[in-house]
C-alpha cells in the first residue's frame, strides 16, 4: 500500500515532463494558460500580478468544466494519475513567468484541501530551494522566493 506521505517525497524527484501549454490571454494583471493532459483534461493556468502588490505573483490553476468551459471550480478532482505532470507544467509556466519578471518576490497559492496544500508545499520547496513558505490568512500559502 503506498503512502500519502511517500507520494509526497517522491513530488521532490520532478522528473515529470510537463505538458506543452499556450499563452491564451492576457488582461491588465493576469495571464492566462491552458494545457490538455494526455487523459483529454483541459486545465486553465491563471497568474495574477495586481497593481497594488507588482511584487506578488498570485497562482491559480483548474480543470476545465467540460460543459461551461468559463466555469472556475477549483475544487474539482480528476483522479486520472496525471498529477505529477499537472503540477510540473504549473511549476514551469510559474518558473518562465519569473524569468520574464524579476520585480516578482512572493508568491501566492490557495490550496482547495490539506492534501493539496501539503503537494504545493513539496513542489514549492523542490523548485524553489531558497524559497520561505509561510501562511497567511485563510488557507493561503505566502512564497517568498527572494
Amino acid at each position: 500500500m503506498i503512502k500519502l506521505i511517500d507520494l509526497l517525497k517522491e513530488v521532490g524527484d520532478a522528473t515529470s515532463k510537463p505538458y506543452k501549454y499556450d499563452l491564451y490571454s492576457v488582461f491588465n494583471d493576469m495571464r492566462v494558460y491552458g494545457f490538455d493532459t494526455d487523459k483529454d483534461t483541459m486545465y486553465t493556468v491563471e497568474l495574477v500580478q495586481p497593481t497594488d502588490k507588482n511584487n506578488t505573483l498570485d497562482v491559480s490553476f483548474y480543470p476545465v468544466d467540460e460543459e461551461d468551459p468559463d466555469k472556475e471550480d477549483f475544487t474539482v478532482n480528476t483522479n486520472k494519475g496525471e498529477l505529477y505532470r499537472v503540477m510540473s507544467t504549473v511549476v514551469d509556466i510559474v518558473r518562465k513567468n519569473l524569468e520574464k519578471h524579476p520585480e516578482i518576490e512572493e508568491l501566492e497559492f490557495t490550496p482547495t484541501s490539506l492534501t493539496r496544500r501539503s503537494l504545493y508545499i513539496s513542489y514549492i520547496k523542490h523548485s524553489f530551494p531558497q524559497a520561505t513558505v509561510t501562511n497567511t490568512e485563510g488557507n493561503t500559502l505566502q512564497v517568498k522566493i527572494k
